[in-house]
Parts: structure tokens; sequence; C-alpha cells
């Protein structure tokens, strides 16, 4: 499953709300603050525990310094 997620860095609690827009189907608030990849690192920790998978099965597809993300969830 790829899911497009928008990240919001430096929030104050880690949170995943579906979304209706047409750019992007969550919108996920992330505690971590955006430098040298921490937030991206605890974007996938979060996933992984969400949808109940390994860390090693979701894959940042696109959007490595973007607030858009392209996120593969299983493999």
């Amino acid at each position: 499953m790829i899911l497009k997620i928008k990240v919001k860095p430096n929030a104050k609690e880690n949170k995943l709300e579906k979304v209706e827009h047409p750019d992007y189907d969550y919108k996920v608030n992330i505690k971590a603050q955006p430098e040298k990849g921490k937030a991206n690192k605890e974007l996938i920790n979060f996933l992984a525990s969400e949808f109940g998978v390994a860390r090693q099965a979701v894959i940042l597809l696109t959007g490595e310094t973007s607030l858009i993300k392209r996120i593969q969830i299983g493999l």
C-alpha cells in the first residue's frame, strides 16, 4: 500500500489523521525536529506501530526533505 502523507514536525504529540485532500491522504504530526533525518526516522517508527508492521516494511519513497511524502507500507 502506498500512502501520500503531509508531515508536521515539532508537534506536541505523534498523531495520524485521515483527511480528504487532493494532494495527500493523511496528516501526521511528529514530535521530532526536521533536522538530520530525525523526523523521517520518527515518522517511519510511528507508522510501523500504527499499521502493525515491522519498521523495515515502511519505506520512504519520495519527499525526504519535503513535508509531503510518499510512503510504502508492507512489502
